[in-house]
């Protein structure tokens, strides 16, 4: 019987035919696998949210639609697809806190120097 060896084990014929096989199936299979578990998806998406669902991919993919992902990029900021909605959210809160940080920093400097512009001037006159 014949062997091969590849990257350092060897085949023999009824393997390399037996892998041949397999990957072949697969390659002819996996479209007909995909577009079943798309309409599968599609079904599930499509039915009805129950109360106590929030998160269910029919509570959460209503709001994804093919023209929502395929519109135009340059106008698009993310806020149309409810994907991430926690992260923005907390995103958000994170910038406007530290905005805040920022304000009340910039004022108490405002102030030291105003105090010290008010020293300056009254040492001056003494």
């Amino acid at each position: 019987m014949t062997k091969f060896t590849i990257l350092g084990r060897t085949f023999n014929v009824y393997e390399i035919l037996r892998l041949v096989i397999i990957v072949g199936a697969y390659l002819l299979f996996r479209p007909y696998f995909l577009k079943f578990m798309q309409k599968f998806q599609e079904r599930d998406h499509a039915r009805p949210v129950a109360s106590g669902e929030e998160n269910s991919p029919a509570a959460v993919g209503d709001s994804v639609t093919k023209s929502t992902l395929v519109g135009d990029e340059g106008e698009s900021d993310g806020e149309d697809i409810s994907w991430g909605a926690k992260a923005r959210r907390r995103k958000r809160a994170e910038q406007k806190a530290f905005k805040q940080l920022m304000e009340e920093e910039e004022r108490r400097r405002a102030e030291e120097e105003s105090d010290e512009e008010i020293a300056e001037f009254l040492d001056k006159d003494s």
